[in-house]
């Protein structure tokens, strides 16, 4: 019997250490299924034979120290490096970059905004091969840890309105409990079942306001438009009411001040991201004006969510809803929260979990959408690409229920919309907590160590792109064909699902990310459908990505002019 095992021992190994899941590193060798012998009747064998992974002798994991990376302090973190290195605060993509070109894929940094990071030099790595990601997300163990719990700004805020269920939400503990919060949230949300009985209601809310475009365009507020449009499709899906906010005869104030609560409540935690906010807020415990502002444009939106879901809340219960509000999402999360024999929840802290969904679901969707219109507006052959793909299989623009039903459905507008995340992904990265440590190329990580994905750099490297069009806008590289020819190649990595959108994978991925899909696609469609998009003669040569919150938007917003096709 343990011979039998031990013949197999070399190949078993070998595919242990691809699949992140070996306790040490082998020290660099590659068979072939002949030199292993008798151990090649494995069934790991083959895959084993294809990989550069070594297989013969071993080498203990090294400190995670001695990872390269920009000196770190006590409290600061890499703040002076990142002074000297990094132009601004406000361009992560710069940030991750720098970082990429300075150290390689792998790299250790300090900053005082991660309150979770290891130790007082609050020290994190940043993995920029998204392989390397992937082990992180497939070894978390029964509890994985999520995004929302790096957000220092959202337990202070909590805390200091004296909110400790909304704080206990974004403490996320290690426990079962978070696996109850989340099953909550994402059922009849995440799955693609439930989100494409959700689309008729973004679809709805998106043809009602799609005809004002060319107002907010040619008068210079795009920026505008985009928010109005993610507001009304987000509205339609968590409420079932449509509140045409850009339609300005249709619009009220109540609404109207929410997208500015929205805007600004991002625009300030973007300020307390800086290193000296963090400092002060996080380690002195002092509350800075950045965040007051903050948290009161945060008021606005939870005095908001919390009228408005009360009242429908009410209203079910005297059924007295229509019916896009019986099916709406609020709707579905409080019958389920009816159904409880016992529930710690009292309805107002019920809207006030539910409440981040909205927050979340307004600036986050607009900054895709604001990219893809640029990209679109700078590249006008792509657009005309995409327009006779419209015009072929759209009704003005509009697309049916039934059209999301087919297998692939819009195959331009999807690689349009996956070559501007690799462009300028609106989203700037995705941060991970791995509870039960982990051996990873060569090093060995204690428990609860912080990792930060850089999503933008590989795929913007020359070295895996052998055509030389890594700074040309081509949505032609997601095709099939393309995709297909990439196998087996060095830039076959361009092609991770880790990659490809940003919105996460695994159990703490974002439960709207189906939805925020949907919305996209249907206002990108209803846009280039019916209009032409140009940039107007006043616009700077480049546009630079501005971050709000953890959201890239372009800077300075772009004029355009659009007319009608």
């Amino acid at each position: 019997m343990f011979q039998s095992v031990s013949k197999y021992r070399p190949v078993v190994n070998a595919v242990r250490e691809r699949t992140g899941r070996s306790q040490r590193r082998w020290v660099q060798a590659k068979r072939t299924p002949e030199e292993l012998g008798e151990a090649a009747t494995c069934p790991f064998a083959a895959e084993a034979a294809q990989t550069s992974e070594p297989v013969h002798s071993w080498e203990e994991p090294k400190d995670w120290l001695t990872i390269p990376g920009p000196p770190s302090h006590p409290y600061i973190g890499s703040l002076l490096w990142h002074n000297k290195h990094v132009q601004g605060w406000r361009d992560l993509q710069e940030f991750s970059d720098i970082h990429y070109r300075h150290y390689g894929d792998l790299c250790l940094f300090g900053h005082p905004s991660f309150q979770n990071g290891w130790g007082k030099k609050k020290l994190l790595v940043m993995l920029s091969n998204p392989n390397q990601f992937h082990k992180i997300l497939m070894t978390q163990g029964q509890f994985p840890g999520g995004m929302l719990e790096f957000v220092w700004q959202m337990q202070h805020y909590a805390k200091s309105r004296k909110l400790p269920k909304l704080g206990a939400f974004f403490n996320f503990p290690s426990d079962e409990t978070w696996r109850v919060q989340r099953n909550y949230l994402q059922k009849g949300f995440l799955g693609p079942k439930d989100a494409r009985n959700l689309f008729p209601m973004v679809s709805k809310a998106c043809e009602l306001g799609i005809d004002s475009f060319h107002y907010w365009a040619n008068a210079g507020h795009l920026q505008q438009f985009v928010n109005r449009a993610t507001f009304d499709t987000i509205t339609a899906v968590l409420y079932g009411r449509y509140v045409q906010t850009l339609t300005e005869k249709n619009s009220r104030p109540e609404d109207l001040k929410l997208i500015d609560d929205a805007v600004w409540f991002f625009k300030w935690m973007a300020d307390t991201w800086q290193p000296a906010e963090a400092i002060k807020n996080v380690i002195l415990g002092y509350e800075t004006e950045a965040f007051t502002k903050m948290a009161t444009h945060l008021d606005g939106f939870r005095d908001y969510a919390q009228t408005t879901s009360i009242e429908l809340f009410d209203r079910y219960d005297k059924d007295e809803l229509t019916e896009d509000e019986e099916n709406c999402f609020i709707i579905q999360a409080y019958e389920r929260f009816v159904e409880l024999e016992e529930t710690q929840l009292t309805k107002s802290e019920l809207a006030d979990i539910l409440m981040i969904t909205y927050v979340a679901g307004v600036d986050t969707t607009s900054a895709l959408m604001s990219w893809n219109i640029l990209a679109l507006a700078q590249n006008q052959d792509k657009q005309e690409k995409l327009y006779q793909e419209l015009k072929e299989h759209t009704n003005n623009g509009i697309i049916s229920p039934q059209m999301i039903e087919q297998r692939e459905w819009l195959p331009y507008l999807h690689a349009v919309v996956r070559e501007t995340h690799r462009v300028t992904p609106g989203i700037a990265g995705m941060t991970k907590k791995h509870k039960e440590g982990i051996d990873m190329d060569g090093y060995r990580f204690p428990p609860n160590f912080l990792f930060g994905i850089n999503w933008f750099s590989i795929q913007n490297d020359a070295q895996y792109f052998p055509e030389g069009d890594v700074k040309d806008y081509k949505p032609e590289r997601w095709f099939k064909e393309a995709v297909q020819a990439r196998k087996g190649t060095p830039s076959e990595i361009i092609d991770h699902r880790l990659l490809a959108n940003p919105f996460g994978f695994g159990g703490r991925a974002c439960p709207g990310q189906r939805v925020a899909h949907y919305q996209t696609m249907c206002v990108l469609a209803s846009i280039f459908g019916r209009f032409k998009v140009e940039l107007t003669s006043e616009n700077p040569p480049k546009f630079e990505p501005y971050l709000a919150g953890a959201i890239h938007h372009p800077s300075p917003m772009p004029m355009y002019k659009c007319t009608i096709r």
